[in-house]
């Protein structure tokens, strides 16, 4: 019985089609599943590190949220006076460090999410942060290889091959620039990935999904512009979010439609 399992395990991993699916609904798992992730592992109440104070763009940092002084004890009542009636109150508070200047806590909203993706860059587990993205990214790239070798053996679109590998290049991108040291390239890297990604799914699809695919792209598009009207709890982080669930409906799809 044992023989015959790992028989058609052995069968459908040789199966390149039915691996190919398989790995475009990894891609999927992925994108969704990232920020709540980074959600569950940010205990962070005040930044670990000293950051740049951001005064204006998508992301403004809340003035009422720095305390100056070098006073570590001062710090931490600042921080727990803050935080005690917060549904991000934690019983056991982490302890607070002053970078001899200032303490920023960190802005999060009703549900403990933070601003943004990029911000969690900015936290004592940033190493997963970095994971993440950087598995996301190879995911892409390797897309990309993929459809360079198996175009003719799968059947499918020879598009692929450049998109992916661009769109995964773009989320290294947005890795290595970190949004609060390097704000122009980081943006920069994030829209090619965001609205590549809407290019992509608007421009290349199969006639009879023309529809889909145009409300697909809307949507992603439209949940990241939305955060630039003021929307009261709708943040970066959430129009991130919901695009990228979009982009991980549309490999779903494409997973399906591989014949």
């Amino acid at each position: 019985m044992q023989s015959t399992f790992s028989q058609k395990i052995k069968t459908k991993l040789d199966d390149n089609l039915k691996t190919f699916r398989i790995y475009e609904i990894i891609i999927a798992i992925v994108c969704i599943g990232m920020p709540m992730i980074l959600r569950l592992y940010d205990k962070d109440m005040v930044y670990p590190v000293k950051v740049k104070f951001l005064k204006s763009g998508v992301i403004i940092d809340s003035a009422s949220n720095v305390f100056r002084g070098s006073s570590q004890a001062a710090a931490r009542m600042a921080v727990e006076g803050l935080y005690k009636n917060a549904a991000c109150y934690c019983d056991s508070i982490p302890p607070v460090t002053s970078n001899g200047d200032s303490v920023q806590v960190i802005d999060k909203d009703r549900w403990c999410f933070r601003t943004s993706i990029s911000d969690y860059a900015y936290s004592t587990n940033s190493y997963l942060f970095g994971m993440l993205l950087c598995i996301a990214a190879m995911l892409f790239i390797f897309n990309g290889a993929v459809y360079f070798r198996g175009q003719q053996l799968l059947d499918i679109s020879h598009k692929g091959k450049w998109y992916n590998i661009l769109l995964g290049l773009s989320l290294l991108g947005v890795i290595c620039c970190p949004h609060r040291d390097w704000p122009h390239l980081h943006y920069l890297f994030a829209i090619v990935f965001f609205f590549g990604n809407t290019l992509v799914i608007g421009i290349f699809h199969n006639r009879k999904d023309r529809i889909k695919s145009i409300v697909m792209a809307t949507l992603t598009a439209g949940f990241l512009l939305m955060t630039f009207f003021n929307i009261e709890g709708f943040t970066l982080f959430w129009g991130e979010w919901f695009s990228l669930a979009v982009i991980a409906i549309h490999f779903m799809l494409e997973a399906r439609r591989a014949t």
